[in-house]
């Protein structure tokens, strides 16, 4: 049996500070008790890092849309009737005349 060394004591009597947390945690990494974080290679943890950007943007995109969605609505201009995808290329180009001043229907 493993003698329990005074900071690991203090820890368990909860006295804890920032020096007491660091030895105990190298007493029980010496003693096998904890394992090391697992690191990834540098090349997945960028891959991690474009798929949570890419994640983040295609979410902005959908709050930007539906946004848009919701102003045209609010102005009585429902395209969505009209048009199944109103950022389609025919969506987009009901948009466009209606901006020029062309009838929609």
């Amino acid at each position: 049996m493993h003698r329990i060394p005074a900071p690991l004591r203090k820890t368990l009597a909860h006295k804890k500070t920032d020096k007491i947390d660091s030895e105990t945690i190298v007493f029980l990494a010496f003693k096998g008790m904890i394992t090391p974080s697992r690191i990834m290679p540098r090349h997945h943890r960028d891959f991690r890092k474009l798929v949570r950007l890419r994640h983040f943007l295609v979410r902005k995109r959908t709050d930007i849309k539906n946004r848009i969605h919701s102003i045209l609505d609010g102005e009585l201009f429902h395209l969505s009737k009209i048009s199944t995808d109103i950022f389609g290329v025919s969506g987009k180009r009901i948009l466009q005349g209606n901006l020029e001043g062309e009838s929609v229907g």
